[in-house]
This record gives C-alpha cells, structure tokens and sequence, in this order.
C-alpha cells in the first residue's frame, strides 16, 4: 500500500495519525473472505479487514458511524464488530433484504428441518429432470457442457472441462467405473425433449431495462427474463419455489427463499468459465447448464455457514441488528431526518462512482423473482428508486443517469454529508476509478467535497496487493484504481470559499492574476477592489469584516506582497492551477518533482509511477478537475518526467522505484543531494553556505518572499574595508533560468541601491542565453549547479552533492 497526502489547512498532527493509519494497513491484505463470495452475489464487495483496522483506527467507542451506500453491509459488519454505533442504508431492497436475512438471528434445528421437509418432498422429482445413466447406473447431471447455437451436445467445442469427449459431470460418482463424468447419449438427449414438453408457463418472461454495458440488450433477446433458462431448470425452480412457498413467514424461510434466488445465476444457461458477474450474457458457443438442486443445496450450505461465521463474530454472539441500525431507502431521505443533523462522527462508505454497475438494473434477475413469488410490495422496483440511484448507465429508460448528473449528485452528496457529520468528522470512501476518467473524477470528488466545508487529507493505495502488476509504463495504465480516501469536516473558519457555486478562492487568483500581468503589479488596494467589485459584485467599503481577512488571507497565500510598496505580484515559483498555460505550468511541475520523489523515498523507501502522480494531482487538483490531465496528454511531457524518476532511481524486482545508488564516491553516505530540496530546505543550504564564505546578517526573507528575494546578508569588500549588502535569489530548478528573473533581482537591486550593491541568482540547474545575457547587461551575478556544488564542497567536503549532475556526467 502506498499513500498520497497534500493538505495546508490540516493541522499536522492530523497528518500525523493517518500515516501511522497508513503503516497498520501496510501489511494487510485487500481481500474478499471467500464465505462472502459464495453466499450472495453482490459485485463491489470490500475488504472487511480493512475496515475493521480503520474504524478502529479513526474512531472511538462512543463514536457513531454511518454507511450510506451499505451494499453487501462490509463497513456495517466492520462497525458492529467494534460495537459502534451504526446506520447503514441501502436503497436496493433485494441486496437490503438479503443482508439483513443473512445477519439475522436463525434458529438453524428449525431451519435444517424446513429444508430436509422440501428435499424429501421434491428432490426425487428435482432430480428426474437431470436423470442419466453409466454404466446401466442410474445417476444425474450435474453439469452439461454443450454449444447453444449450433445445439451440438455429442461434439461441443472443446476446453478444460470435457476430458476424452466427455461433456457431462455426474453428480455422483459411478459405483461401476469410479468415474465422475460422461459422453453425452441418445438417452440424454431424450430426456432433453422429454423436459422440454413440460409446462412451464407460470416461469417469468416479462422484458427487462435495457443496458448493453451489462449485456441486456433487445438484438440478443436478452432482454427478456427467461431467455437462457432451459425448459428443465424453469420447471426445477419452480417445484422448488412452490415448495418454499408453503411455508410459513419466517426468518427461516427467508433463508431458504434467498438460497434459492442467489442459485438463479447459474441456473440459467451460462457461458463455460463464467462467473455469477455475467448475469445476461448471451450465449453462443461453449456453454454450460447446471443442475437446479444442485445449485439450491450448495447455496443453502453457504448462506448458513456465513450466517454461522458472521454471527458467532458479532458482540452479542447471535446478530449484528443489535448493534446495526439497518435501513432501506435512499441516503439522502434518511440523512435530511433532523435526528442526523451533526449526529455522525465517521462516515465509511463505498459510494456509487462512474464506472459503477448499475446495481437496480443489475438486480433485476433476483429482484424480479422475488416479486414474482415472494411479494410484489416489497420487491418492487419503483420509479422513485431508480430516480433516486446514484449512477451513470447507457439504459435508453434512464437517459438522465449521465455523467453531468452524476457529479451533481456527488455535490449533493457531500452537502448532505456536511451536515450529518460533526465538525472534525473523517469521511472515508473506498473508490474504485475506471482509468478513462480517472482524474477527472478523483478530483471532481476532491473539488467538490472542498465546495462542502471538506478537505483532503490522505490517501491509501489498497488497489493490489502484488506492486509487480504495476506496470512502470504509460501513467494511464499505471494508476491503481481503488483506493481509500480521507477527508476531515473543516469548522466555518477553514473551509473553502465558496458563494452561489462559485469558487471564490480561484475566481480571486484568475482574476489578481490577469491584473498583475497586464499591469506588471497592483496595489493592494486596487486588489481589494478588483475582488469586491468583479468577484463578489460589492463595493470596497460595504466588504464585512470576515470578508476582508479572507480576501488579505488568500491573497498572501497566493502573490507576493511587497511589504514597503504593499504592491501585489506574481510569485514567480507557484503553481497558478487553471491559469497558467499548460507549458508554464508543466514547467513548474517538472522543477518540483524532484522534490516530491525525495519526500516519498523519505516517507516509504520505495513509490510507484501512480504514487507520483497522486502526489502531483494532490497539488494541482484546485479548480479544474482535467488539469493533470492535460499536462500529460503530450506523450514527451511524460517521458521528461519517467526520465527524471531514472535520474534518481532504479527499479527493483517488485516494479518501485528506489533511490539510486550515487556514482560518485567524495560524498559520505548521509551526504544531502541538492537538487531534490524544496525551496525552504535550500534555502537552509544557501544561508549555512554564505555564513561559511564570511557574510554576515545573513537573513532569509519571509515567506511571501519581497518581489523574488530569498535571502540578503552583508559582506566586508575587502578593498575598501566597508560592508556592502547583497540580495540572493534562489532557484532549486531542472530547467534552465531565463532572464525575468534576472531582471527582476536588478530591478530590486536599482531600487535599493542606497543599501544593496550586489545581486546573485543561484541555481541548481544552468540558464538560458537570454538569461546570461541579461546578467551580463544588469551586472547581476549568476551561479549555476556546477559552481554551486563546488563552491559547497570547498565549504563542506562531503556533504552535500548534485545526483542529476552526477547522472547526467555519468
């Protein structure tokens, strides 16, 4: 697992507690208990283990966790373990219903008794339907392998499962030859049209949604129920559901009723291999029928043993509804109840995303069956439900489900969060992004939680557990797509600006920005009314008092202010997300990865390709969900930035990136590389280096910088004997100075020169001929990356060195 964290409105000792969150779950496995798997079958189930050490983790006795989008209940078993108090919601009432049977309190001498009642009642007449013979023995199909449109039983194409032709298993073994399959036979082939007489009329056969992304489409005829059901198995299920029916109401029989629907899958007429996520695939060769019975007593078999497993688990030692307070509806009806309002202190979900299934449409399979046979109330699939589902689907009935809508739903969703968690409450949300839109919705996600009174905090990769499946190549097909992301519920004070849906906080800097270019600064004044007047249609003198700190607040964090003239000016080494042109802003992006390489070999010892651009998108993700994307749509953009990584790593046998071992041998093995330094660290460097080099007052500005000086200091010109001031500029850059910096530094220079005789630019990399030239024409002195690492090698031997120099020479 690896992990992402950006965040400057967090208080550090938050940080703190989730990367020690990160180091708990670092060896823990994101893995689906196979019970789970076997018993119902819900796509999208998460790891229980997770988050039981997360909850735990982030929460405390007397905490109360929600799960709004509860699914296959993996957050609310967690919860209930830890004897929280829980709600969990789900709006689908086939997976509502099937969980809460499963967690219900069973009286299994009661429920054993029901079943051995339909087995002797019907399993004689189950099992003539699927009648055969070896070796004279009477036995029964278990499996037959056939393909479907040519109808060819005696040669079907062949594969894995029919060994020397023979395409039948037997549900047992023969007592004469000892073995378990056989050829098929004119015998099994009349008793096929021996089925295929029986009536079985009363079978569903009403038309579905339509939805190709799930294969249920009208071409195939798969859009109705019964389309790959054989005559057999319809007739099979339906002894068995008249069975069930007779019994009475109970919890017991809900069981049963529930075994018998999850056994639906693969009743049906499927393809070889497939599993129970192909719910409508239309068959056309290599296809497999299975056994009724079969199926039914193997998913009794599970769903007691999950029963029996979950509920020994839970505190009270019978069921998980004690502790769970389970409902079924939609999330936002529930959480608009005054009794929810700042009531939850964690909200752990797995919440509907892009390339999510469509799980009403889905469900029409078990749902259907149930409404059919069960009750026509509770398993209705109204009109309300599927208004109410969060999702993108293709299906022509629900044209409205697009992407726009989505992340409006998304909006509504964390403005519905906001107000059912108390301040300082962890939304925690397990993603599962497709690649196609990856970034958009990651920070979609991260943009309008923001707009919500959230903010994020960290990340953790829990997509695979094996880094060699990794691949170090095109960043669109590196990125792992689940993850766990954090965010903390800011108090009014912190959180963003937002007003009428607008972004305040960047419709301020577009704005500043746009002005300082066109008129090379701006006073501070005219900021304030610039900001009041275009972005928040008011006059300078009717701002309220919060309103005017906030405008101060954020133009600080974003320009520089020029503390004598109090002029506002672009900070020339700041990423300005959403304005810059994508060149400018690359370029700034490659300066700092360097940087954030260093901060995760210090962090982990080791990062993927996708950790990298976490981190990156973490810092960009302001405003325009694409940005990163777009960067990185000219495939040589990327490949600057893969060959940087190799700078200053190597891969190892698990496909992570791992710090390179340094060519040359002067420096000592602590020795500091200064090309992978932030802006503050080199700055360090810079101070203790002219401290050694005999200036005195060596002083670093402060941290909105004065117009692009980073450090004055004093030294004695020794022809003279009087102490002369001097202004440093610092650039801890890849690409090379031009020369607006360098005019800059004169320009600051000429304006104090009563005080400052001396200008220096250093910088780890070179400059440009325009850059030379300008130094050359202003008298400002330049130091490039050779000359610095000399001159800190005189100063300090062995202490520090220059890993790209060091790569590039070598």
């Amino acid at each position: 697992m690896q992990n992402n964290s950006y965040n400057a409105k967090v208080p550090n000792e938050i940080l703190e507690k989730f990367s020690n969150l990160l180091k708990m779950l670092d060896d823990e496995s994101n893995t689906i208990p196979s019970i789970a798997k076997r018993s119902f079958n819900f796509k999208g189930r998460k790891s229980e283990s997770i988050a039981l050490k997360v909850l735990d983790y982030i929460s405390s006795p007397d905490s109360k966790i929600c799960d709004p989008f509860m699914g296959s209940g993996s957050f609310v078993f967690a919860s209930s373990m830890l004897g929280r108090d829980t709600v969990g919601i789900e709006l689908d009432n086939y997976t509502f219903d099937v969980l809460a049977t499963l967690h219900s309190k069973i009286d299994y001498a009661k429920l054993e008794s029901m079943f051995q009642e339909i087995k002797s009642d019907i399993f004689n007449d189950v099992m003539y339907l699927y009648e055969t013979h070896c070796c004279n023995e009477v036995n029964y199909i278990k499996t037959l392998y056939f393909d479907p449109t040519s109808e060819e039983y005696y040669n079907p194409q062949p594969h894995r499962e029919i060994i020397d032709g023979k395409n039948i298993k037997l549900y047992y073994k023969c007592p004469i030859c000892g073995e378990t399959s056989k050829r098929f036979s004119s015998e099994d082939e009349q008793k096929i049209y021996e089925v295929n007489s029986l009536d079985t009329s009363r079978f569903p056969d009403h038309e579905l949604i339509t939805n190709s992304r799930i294969n249920i489409t009208s071409s195939t005829g798969a859009d109705r129920y019964d389309r790959n059901f054989s005559n057999r198995n319809k007739y099979a299920l339906l002894l068995i559901q008249d069975k069930i029916s007779s019994i009475p109401d109970c919890k017991e029989k809900d069981l049963l009723q529930h075994a018998l629907v999850s056994a639906l899958t693969l009743s049906k007429i499927t393809q070889y291999g497939s599993s129970s996520d192909i719910l409508y695939h239309v068959i056309r060769n290599k296809a497999q029928d299975m056994n009724v019975w079969y199926l039914f007593e193997t998913k009794y078999n599970n769903m007691v043993a999950y029963n029996k497993h979950y509920c020994e688990q839970s505190p009270d030692k019978t069921t998980l509804l004690t502790y769970a307070n389970m409902i079924c509806g939609d999330y936002a009806s529930v959480l608009r109840q005054p009794k929810f309002n700042q009531y939850f202190d964690v909200i752990y979900t797995d919440p509907p995303y892009t390339d999510q299934v469509p799980y009403l449409e889905r469900n029409q399979l078990y749902r259907d069956w149930l409404f059919n046979f069960s009750d026509k109330i509770q398993y209705q699939l109204s009109e309300e439900m599927l208004d109410k589902e969060i999702v993108v689907t293709n299906a022509p009935t629900r044209r409205e489900k697009d992407v726009v809508n989505y992340y409006k739903s998304i909006d509504t969703m964390f403005s519905l969060f906001s107000k059912a968690i108390k301040t300082n409450g962890i939304v925690a949300l397990t993603l599962n992004l497709g690649k196609k839109k990856f970034f958009e919705t990651f920070s979609n996600f991260i943009d309008l939680a923001r707009k919500n009174g959230f903010e994020y905090i960290y990340r953790v990769d829990i997509a695979k557990n094996d880094p060699t499946l990794r691949k170090q190549s095109a960043w669109r097909d590196t990125l792992s797509t689940e993850m766990l992301i954090f965010f903390i519920k800011l108090d009014e004070e912190k959180a963003y600006w937002y007003k009428n849906n607008r972004n305040i906080e960047l419709e301020l800097g577009k704005l500043l920005y746009s002005q300082i270019l066109k008129n090379n600064g701006i006073t501070l004044t005219s900021a304030y009314k610039e900001i009041s007047n275009k972005t928040l249609d008011k006059q300078v003198g009717d701002l309220t008092e919060t309103e005017t700190t906030r405008i101060r607040a954020l133009i600080t964090e974003q320009f520089i202010i020029d503390q004598r003239t109090s002029m506002v000016y672009v900070d020339p080494d700041k990423l300005y997300l959403s304005i810059e042109d994508n060149t400018t802003l690359f370029n700034k992006l490659y300066d700092i990865v360097p940087i954030i390489i260093n901060n995760l070999l210090e962090k982990w010892g080791s990062f993927t390709l996708d950790d990298l651009y976490f981190e990156i998108s973490s810092k960009v993700c302001n405003g325009d969900p694409n940005i990163l994307a777009q960067i990185l749509e000219d495939p040589s953009r990327e490949k600057h930035i893969v060959n940087l990584i190799e700078n200053y790593c190597n891969t190892d046998e698990k496909s992570s990136y791992t710090r390179k071992t340094r060519v040359s041998v002067s420096p000592t093995e602590d020795a500091i590389d200064i090309s992978m330094l932030d802006g503050y660290r080199f700055e360090d460097v810079l101070k203790d280096l002219l401290t050694a080099e005999g200036f005195i007052s060596v002083i670093r500005i402060g941290g909105a910088g004065d117009r692009g000086i980073d450090l004055r200091a004093k030294k004695t010109n020794p022809l003279t004997g009087e102490l002369e001031g001097y202004i440093f500029q610092s650039k801890r850059w890849i690409g090379n100075v031009g020369g607006e910096p360098i005019q800059r530094l004169h320009s600051m220079m000429m304006q104090y020169s009563s005080e400052i005789q001396h200008a220096i630019c250093i910088t780890t990399s070179d400059y440009t001929e325009h850059g030379k030239r300008e130094a050359k024409s202003t008298g400002v002195e330049i130091i490039n990356g050779e000359d610095l690492i000399e001159r800190l090698n005189i100063s300090f031997p062995g202490k520090y060195y220059h890993g790209l120099l060091d790569f590039q020479k070598n």
